[in-house]
């Protein structure tokens, strides 16, 4: 994501990876409320926010990357 961002480009980003990495992380958070473990519902809870920045970033920057076709 940093070096997306940085080159301001998303080319080389694979924007189903992180959608796929979010849906388990989703998982991995009903999973500590099912065991009510506080870690790692905090810790996956920032990993999905994470992918979901990196996402709309993707989004923005292959949007502006079209328009500039």
């Amino acid at each position: 994501m940093i070096k997306m961002l940085r080159r301001r480009s998303s080319k080389g980003m694979n924007p189903t990876m992180v959608g796929i990495i979010g849906v388990f992380q989703i998982l991995w958070v009903y999973y500590g409320l099912l065991i009510a473990s506080r870690p790692v519902i905090a810790w996956n809870t920032i990993g999905v926010l994470i992918n979901v920045f990196t996402v709309v970033a993707y989004r923005r920057l292959a949007r502006r990357e079209r328009e500039a076709d």
